[in-house]
């Protein structure tokens, strides 16, 4: 850990790594106190200070864009809340006041899972309370400064954060355990144990082992715990697990073991019953609900299990949950209802839900998309950074390579099969390769996890048996539906094998569009795919520093692109070329941005972080994770885009809006 540079440590701290975090601390606390000492002459107060300063970091880190800007911005922030210190001899009281429980001492610190139920806290509030707490609190302004930017009374604004002072401790104090006498502590021999009883669907095997260690019942998955051979997420408990693969059995020996209904899991907060509604588990909702399940809970995006089941359009779901006492307009923390959901899904449980008095509160804005080219050399995917970089050929051969891990593959496959369900009304076939770590079944389970159960068929092979590839694509070439768009997924393993490949691809010709998958690096694949029309490949600083999706705009390309398409693409990769050689130099130079050598220098890195932000784009099919809607981006719409970012009409926009359809339609105001 100690010899991790600060940005890697920083970017790891982004996505969650705890470790990360903590030694980012580490490293700063004697900073932080300095600076506290310096300001308020004070060790316990500096100290404070330097605490509040970490948890507003910690918070706030996902706003970094630079993470080698660390120093500087973390010293801010340490001064803002010495200054906050200062503020409160006035009378004002600080935010850590509203936080403390137990002994008094406010420890915020403690874990991930206290933090991230303080954003689920602030979501409770009202949308007044909760600004009034970013000024007062956050922002460090004073009751009477916040009167004049805002124009409320001063008597309205100390009621106002007295509610939410106690709401807010209400809700905090409520998280906190209470003592209890001590418990045994799994070992990783007995957990990798109980692990893998559960993995083997070993019921009372799996009972037996949770009422000689209770604890266990409890404990989350993690990484080498387990071979990882099934649907297995990181941080989820045993009963998690049995309700997302549907083990009626399991789940009740776990239930009557005493696990509890309403753990939340350790990443996303997300409870059984969330896990049972995603996966439409209708059977097991009920257990669950009779089981003392809360249908009300919320996980950290402030979604109920009733939001879940109104995405899906899962009626009977929806009915369970009404039935249960489940509020039909609780709002998540974008401020949408379950209704709003189903609206922005076209969900069959609209109707049902407006019956049960549900109101839609953030209707978004509507937005009509021109019908796609189901004709055209492109096939168009709705994704910027595809379309315009590397533009898939229809009815001709196509890939998408990387050999990194943590770029969003995955998720960029999945969301180009909903695009095809749900955009073209088609339907893709997925030629895939088994392993020891990964099955169909896994797939599955995933694809019904996002919501797209029927939208693909699936086709596996085992990994390097000739027959079984032979057979696997023999029986998914025979299910190709010609008369409808139809998008072909093989893994590169399949052209492997003599005389496939060419079948494979002489299937498709005409009719299906194919892609290719591998772990091959863009650029530098094997020379038997050089007839690829078009090739995406991804890039990991994307991915690191929140530019969702990763794909390489330098790597990726296609030979359908010209035109004015051309030129613009061009012009787009001349200024993220430049770009990534003047970011080196600002990640390594503490003076940042001001290391550069000329204006000219400094007003291309301004342009190219705009650029890498506009080709960023919520999935539809990361909405429930992301609490944003997905976005499809017609090509016309993302060129016309693309040409207002490098003409500079972006340069004052901010990056947040840059990555929704807004961003893409800049040449209406210009």
């Amino acid at each position: 850990m100690n010899e991790r540079p600060l940005s890697q440590l920083v970017a790891d701290a982004q996505h969650g790594d705890a470790a990360a975090f903590a030694e980012v601390v580490r490293r700063f606390a004697g900073m932080a106190q300095r600076i506290g000492v310096a300001m308020l002459g004070d060790r316990h107060r500096a100290e404070d200070a330097a605490q509040e300063a970490f948890i507003d970091a910690y918070l706030s880190l996902a706003k970094l864009r630079d993470p080698a800007a660390f120093p500087g911005w973390f010293r801010r922030i340490v001064l803002k809340h010495c200054e906050r210190q200062i503020r409160s001899e006035r009378g004002e009281v600080p935010l850590v006041e509203v936080l403390q429980y137990g002994d008094g001492t406010p420890d915020l610190l403690d874990t991930i899972y206290t933090r991230a139920r303080l954003h689920k806290a602030l979501a409770g509030l009202s949308q007044r309370q909760q600004v009034l707490l970013r000024l007062f609190y956050i922002e460090g302004y004073s009751q009477r400064e916040i009167v004049e930017m805002v124009g409320w009374s001063l008597p309205a604004i100390k009621k106002q954060l007295f509610l939410a002072r106690s709401q807010m401790r209400e809700e905090m104090y409520d998280m906190q355990p209470t003592p209890n006498t001590p418990v045994a502590v799994p070992g990783t021999a007995q957990r990798v144990e109980f692990f893998l009883a559960l993995q083997a669907r070993d019921a009372q095997r799996v009972a037996q082992l949770a009422r000689q260690l209770p604890a266990l019942l409890g404990a989350f998955t993690e990484w080498g715990e387990t071979d990882n051979r099934n649907y297995w997420p990181l941080g989820y408990t045993a009963l998690h697990y049995a309700v997302g693969v549907g083990d009626a059995a399991l789940a009740d020996a776990l239930i009557a073991a005493g696990a509890d209904v309403n753990a939340p899991s350790k990443h996303n907060f997300a409870t059984p019953l969330h896990v049972a509604v995603l996966q439409q588990r209708g059977e097991l909702i009920g257990r669950l609900l009779a089981a003392g399940a809360n249908s009300g809970a919320a996980n950290c995006n402030g979604q109920s299990a009733l939001h879940f089941a109104a995405y899906r359009g899962d009626t009977d779901a929806v009915r369970q949950l009404l039935t249960s006492g489940a509020a039909a307009s609780l709002k998540d923390a974008g401020g949408r209802t379950p209704l709003d959901w189903a609206l922005h899904r076209d969900s069959a449980a609209a109707d049902m839900l407006r019956q049960a008095g549900a109101a839609a509160l953030r209707p978004e804005l509507a937005i009509a998309l021109p019908a796609p080219d189901r004709a055209g050399t492109i096939f168009e995917t709705g994704i910027k950074l595809i379309d315009l970089f590397a533009p898939l050929a229809r009815g001709a051969v196509n890939a998408l390579f990387t050999p990194l891990s943590g770029v969003g593959k995955v998720v960029t496959l999945e969301q180009l099969i909903e695009t095809v369900a749900r955009r073209y009304g088609g339907r893709t076939i997925f030629l895939g390769i088994e392993a020891a770590r990964y099955t169909g079944a896994d797939l599955a389970i995933e694809l019904n996890e996002v919501g797209l159960a029927g939208a693909a068929g699936l086709f596996f092979a085992r990994a390097g048996d000739t027959q079984s590839l032979s057979n696997a694509a023999a029986a998914a070439l025979g299910r190709l539906d010609r008369g409808r768009e139809t998008l072909l997924m093989a893994d590169a393993q399949f052209a492997e094998v003599d005389g496939l490949q060419a079948q494979i691809e002489a299937a498709a010709a005409g009719s299906v569009t194919l892609l290719w998958y591998g772990d091959y690096t863009a650029g530098a694949e094997p020379e038997r795919f050089a007839r690829a029309h078009a090739v995406v490949g991804f890039e990991l600083w994307r991915a690191l520093n929140g530019y969702w999706p990763a794909i390489d705009p330098l790597r990726s390309h296609s030979d359908l692109i010209g035109g004015r398409h051309a030129a613009l693409a061009a012009r787009a990769r001349w200024l993220l070329r430049r770009y990534e050689d003047l970011r080196v130099l600002v990640e390594r130079d503490p003076r940042g941005a001001d290391a550069l050598a000329s204006d000219d220098d400094r007003a291309v890195a301004r342009r190219g972080r705009k650029m890498h932000a506009f080709l960023a784009q919520p999935f539809g099919v990361a909405e429930l994770w992301t609490n944003t809607f997905g976005e499809y981006v017609p090509l016309a719409w993302a060129l016309d885009g693309l040409e207002a970012v490098l003409d500079g009409v972006a340069d004052d926009v901010d990056e947040a809006q840059l990555r929704t359809i807004a961003g893409t339609r800049l040449y209406i105001r210009r």
